[in-house]
């Protein structure tokens, strides 16, 4: 073990140390609010730092555990998950507000997040194994129905956010196993030909005969990508299908979405639509970034924070509050730290021989990526809001920890980097 140190990956693990040390600063910012003592903002920031004790030790602990254990007890892992999130559904287990946490005495852990890393584990097992390259879409139904089953059982939660981050693991974790292009916009086709469904119902702009001219435009394109790529017949009958069936269900499945889950992906096309209701947080957000300028108007100085105008602003929005206060070249840094870890990441996932740690690497890295981009879009308005925190940086005890042995796992990889 002290011999691998020598190849652990100390500026990945300084960076991290770093964003979450700065995550810790912008809860206590975000926190402070008019009419509240120091001693009660306080309450967050701290509760966050004895996270930040517990989630080191977990990395340290992850160092020490050889990849090989994960690749073997993946199964095992996947199980566990899967029976844990059919409980808490079914009321099995102690939970709090939608149905999403267990309760352990003071503690309050969310299942789903560590559903992400089992997934990720049971298909790198999957596609580490020989003969598993996805050289056609009938390579991806065993891999699909393992990610299939936990993305329903965290969309009953309901949580659409953690299901959409389950569903870019499975995606990313594919292309890297050598999915095609064409395969991948054939894949994604369905649920494409379901949004231009309903993008009539819910766009600010009436769309004349929109639910039967878009739908018919995606199936046309489709068409002409399964003719010029010379796909199988059996595929493409597969893949018009369901195309055909999601054009036929997505009303339906649109009206059996959560209300709340409606109004966010309405508010998303249109938030001047209701400034004071569903479109309130997305509004209040693009004003506290927007506000900060290029140098913010100083740690703390926040006034969209300090009057409360910002929603959920030590948690989903924690970056509009690193916005304001710091500006342009706050939200640079952040970035740049981020892209510095994310690149590094990528760097042990190409250097490792053992392709089980390839793609764990690959997984962490893109789950990581997804998180990042979908947080930082919904403030500014580019993507819906869907609850994804930033990682390392909202606040919360189980997103912390798990980050933290995520990356703790791809450090221990590229401590056996060299080993097959």
């Amino acid at each position: 073990m002290l011999e691998r140190l020598r190849y652990l990956d100390i500026w990945t693990l300084l960076a991290t140390l770093l964003t979450a040390g700065f995550g810790i600063m912008m809860i206590y910012s975000a926190t402070q609010v008019s009419g509240v003592g120091t001693h009660q903002f306080a309450h967050f920031a701290r509760l966050q730092s004895i996270w930040f004790l517990v989630a080191l030790a977990a990395l340290v602990v992850t160092l020490a555990v050889s990849y090989r254990v994960y690749e073997a007890l993946a199964p095992v892992f996947y199980g566990i998950i899967l029976l844990v999130l059919v409980l808490l559904i079914w009321g099995g287990l102690g939970s709090g507000r939608a149905g999403r946490w267990i309760t352990l005495g003071p503690v309050r852990l969310q299942p789903s997040e560590f559903a992400k890393l089992c997934l990720i584990f049971a298909l790198a097992r999957y596609y580490s194994g020989k003969n598993r390259k996805p050289e056609n879409l009938y390579r991806l139904i065993l891999p699909g129905i393992v990610t299939l089953i936990p993305f329903v059982l965290v969309l009953k939660q309901p949580d659409l956010g953690t299901a959409l981050v389950l569903a870019a693991i499975f995606i990313v974790m594919s292309l890297w196993a050598g999915l095609s292009l064409k395969d991948f916009f054939l894949l994604i086709s369905p649920a494409l030909t379901m949004f231009l469904v309903i993008f009539p119902l819910i766009s600010p702009v009436e769309i004349v005969w929109g639910q039967v001219l878009l739908p018919l435009l995606a199936i046309g394109i489709v068409l002409l990508v399964i003719y010029y790529s010379r796909t199988e017949l059996s595929i493409s009958l597969l893949i018009m299908g369901l195309n055909i069936l999601c054009a036929f269900t997505a009303n339906p499945i649109w009206h059996k979405l959560q209300p709340y889950q409606q109004k966010r992906i309405i508010t998303f096309l249109n938030p001047s639509d209701d400034p004071l209701g569903t479109g309130y947080q997305i509004t209040q957000s693009k004003i506290a970034v927007g506000s900060g300028g290029f140098l913010g108007k100083g740690l703390f100085e926040g006034t969209q924070k300090r009057l409360e105008f910002l929603p959920e602003q030590h948690t989903d929005f924690i970056f509009s509050v690193l916005g304001e206060e710091l500006g342009f070249v706050g939200c640079t840094i952040l970035i740049f730290l981020y892209g510095f870890i994310l690149i590094r990441c990528l760097r042990i996932a190409v250097q490792t021989r053992d392709p089980f740690a390839s793609f764990t690497c690959v997984g962490i890295t893109g789950m990581l990526l997804f998180h990042i981009f979908v947080n930082i879009g919904m403030t500014i308005g580019l993507m819906p809001v869907t609850g994804v925190p930033l990682p390392l940086m909202s606040y919360g005890g189980s997103s912390l920890v798990l980050t933290f042995i995520s990356i703790g796992i791809i450090l221990g990889i590229g401590m056996r980097k060299y080993d097959y």
